[in-house]
């Protein structure tokens, strides 16, 4: 990263470590990205996509159909 000029954004960075539902969870709780200590996040949000640990689709189905939801009550 520093040879290519590109920095680390804090606000922005999440860890998410995938783990499958039938096998032991894995130990890893926080890794460094340079001096900067990034903790693991139960659910994490890309382009507009959740995604959880456990790769289930709960959270998205959720996000997806809070939005009609407010709108058709707010009329």
């Amino acid at each position: 990263m520093t040879t290519n000029k590109l920095k680390l954004n804090n606000d922005k960075t999440e860890l998410l470590v995938l783990n499958a539902s039938y096998l032991l969870p894995t130990m890893l709780n926080s890794i460094y990205a340079g001096t900067e200590l990034i903790t693991a996040s139960k659910s994490v949000k890309n382009i507009g996509v959740l995604f959880d640990n456990l790769v289930l689709i709960d959270k998205q189905i959720t996000s997806i159909c809070k939005s009609p939801f407010i709108i058709y009550r707010n009329l």
